[in-house]
């Protein structure tokens, strides 16, 4: 095996910007905040789906216009 261990829980950082996402706050207002991009959020979620929020359906922007 190369590299580290896999982590078993998000580091302090990851578990911000996940907590961040769970209250509703907008992926690319969090990354604007922590200096990242917003596809660095998205790796985070895919990372950590367990601790990630879960996904509501029928809040599509293209099916309420």
């Amino acid at each position: 095996m190369r590299g580290r261990k896999k982590l078993e829980k998000p580091s302090d950082k990851h578990a911000a910007i996940l907590g961040e996402l769970r209250w509703g706050t907008r992926p690319a207002v969090i990354a604007r905040v922590y200096g990242m991009t917003r596809q660095s959020i998205h790796s985070i979620v895919k990372r950590w789906p367990e601790y990630a929020p879960k996904r509501r359906k029928g809040l599509s922007r293209a099916k309420n216009r």
